[in-house]
């Protein structure tokens, strides 16, 4: 199997990388210090990849289009978690630019080589906390920063693309997934109680990584493309603006013209 996955130099992304290493699977992890993973695996391919910068992300794009000839499964498991207003260096609220936009354009641009494959798939780790509703006259809230409500509005986000994805690419596999409360780095930038209340209730990473590894590996028969998954079973999301697919096309367009302008 052919993977290349964001998110893989800690937490559940860096225990589900060591599986998949383990199980002989090619894995291209795309990172923003890739010193950080010193393995020594000719099954592992570091590319130095900034989300937070699109011309990073862009010369990553075009390394895996001249070294991969297919692409089994595509995981978009980075993501962040701002609690100030902070701007990439697109200048894009960070949130949105990790968590949503580079997913898509990730996504937009190695689909082609998704296609070449039997059977392939793209898995994005959402959360649990998506309720709420896509703001699209302040995507960034910089009217009224909130981080709470900002990575709310980006898991909600990756839900509604994915099920539009699903019924406009069904050649594809599309799913997301919730890992629960794992204790990683997603807590980094919160204060002194909330980083508490994430290493004393969350999973291990190990644990956290189950779904997604699931996913992954799991037979596409007995899977449902489109669909949120959480302890490696569908569930139902949480909010009647998940299930809407209308805003999909909206936020498309919206990302692709921020992409074309900043890039």
């Amino acid at each position: 199997m052919t993977i290349v996955m964001t998110g893989g130099t800690s937490g559940l992304g860096r225990a589900a990388l060591n599986h998949f290493l383990n199980q002989g699977y090619r894995v291209t992890v795309l990172a923003r210090d890739p010193k950080k993973i010193s393995v020594n695996n000719n099954n592992l391919t570091l590319i130095e990849a900034d989300l937070n910068n699109i011309k990073s992300i862009k010369n990553a794009i075009e390394i895996i289009k001249n070294t991969h000839n297919h692409i089994d499964a595509l995981l978009n498991n980075a993501g962040v978690w701002a609690f100030t207003f902070n701007e990439s260096d697109d200048g894009i609220e960070e949130t949105f630019q990790v968590n949503v936009l580079a997913p898509i354009l990730l996504t937009r641009e190695l689909l082609p080589l998704l296609k070449k494959a039997p059977s392939p798939k793209v898995i994005t780790t959402s959360s649990g906390l998506h309720q709420g509703k896509i703001y699209f006259d302040d995507l960034e809230f910089r009217t009224s920063f909130s981080g709470f409500k900002a990575y709310r509005q980006s898991k909600l986000c990756e839900i509604v693309w994915t099920r539009y994805m699903s019924k406009k690419e069904p050649a594809v596999f599309w799913a997301t997934q919730h890992p629960g409360v794992v204790d990683t780095e997603l807590a980094r930038t919160g204060g002194f109680l909330f980083k508490l209340f994430f290493r004393l209730f969350g999973k291990s990473p190990e644990k956290g990584a189950k779904t997604l590894i699931y996913l992954t590996e799991e037979n596409r028969k007995n899977l449902q493309s489109g669909e949120f998954y959480k302890n490696e079973k569908k569930a139902k999301t949480d909010t009647l603006a998940s299930y809407d697919l209308r805003a999909a096309p909206k936020l498309i367009d919206v990302v692709n013209k921020w992409i074309e302008e900043k890039s």
